[in-house]
């Protein structure tokens, strides 16, 4: 019979609680390490510093540490990225099933954009994708998230991504100010409803919203601008905002 290593368990507890962090868009220090690995916070600092050292983790600041770049994908295993991706798909694939649109399911993992889905007519080339995550900000799908983000998991992404430029959203001023005036806006909005110029695209996202008003996730579609008037999007808005309601009481949320 094999002997349990111990050391082994709770790096793996550790990483378990950086995944967790990441997806939520926050930090992990030595002390929550510790905790969740029932050690000291010198053995914790030494875990995270070697997780760091093999990639696993990354140091950040002063007892700020977050995932990595050997990070496994978002959408496997069990937990509720996965189960967020299970709910939505049958209903997506509804919407997108008579339309010209594309709707998508996208959430943000250790500070960047990651679409789990995307169902319709209008498909995406890498390089599309390469694009909408080095400009995270120009995605209305993004943007909705940041605008239900606590002000740490704000603050965690804007260290990952800088302030918007001009050029991904002119009204936000490249400020922090423009920044949260913008997403306040969205909030009361219930989301986005507007165009995608650059791309010839309106663009109509919402929150998913675990209750308490935790985000996990966005719902988007994209329709190309010579099919889709403002009565049009209207509808799109509305349905997206109906699909959002039905995915957070889904039995795999609960």
């Amino acid at each position: 019979m094999y002997q349990k290593v111990k050391s082994v368990v709770r790096a793996l507890k550790i990483m378990e609680l950086l995944r967790e962090k990441s997806l939520a868009n926050e930090f992990v220090s030595p002390q929550e390490a510790a905790k969740a690995a029932g050690i000291s916070a010198v053995s914790a600092y030494n875990i995270l510093n070697t997780l760091a050292e093999c990639g696993y983790a990354r140091h950040s600041g002063r007892g700020k540490y977050e995932e990595g770049g050997k990070e496994v994908p978002p959408t496997q295993g069990a937990g509720i990225i996965a189960r967020l991706r299970k709910a939505a798909e049958p209903l997506l694939n509804e919407a997108a099933a008579s339309g010209k649109e594309s709707f998508l399911l996208v959430t943000l993992n250790n500070g960047k954009r990651v679409e789990l889905l995307r169902i319709g007519r209008i498909k995406n080339s890498r390089a599309a994708v390469s694009e909408a995550n080095s400009e995270p900000y120009a995605m209305r799908t993004v943007r909705v998230i940041l605008a239900w983000l606590s002000p740490a998991q704000l603050d965690f992404f804007i260290r990952r991504n800088g302030l918007p430029s001009e050029e991904d959203w002119p009204e936000a001023n490249e400020s922090r100010t423009g920044l949260l005036r913008e997403l306040k806006n969205i909030r009361e909005r219930g989301g986005c409803c507007d165009t995608h110029l650059k791309r010839g695209m309106t663009a109509t996202a919402v929150p998913i919203l675990l209750p308490g008003d935790e985000v996990v996730g966005s719902l988007g579609c994209y329709s190309p601008l010579r099919n889709t008037d403002r009565i049009r999007q209207r509808g799109i808005f509305q349905l997206l905002q109906e699909m959002a309601a039905k995915i957070v009481p889904h039995p795999l949320l609960r």
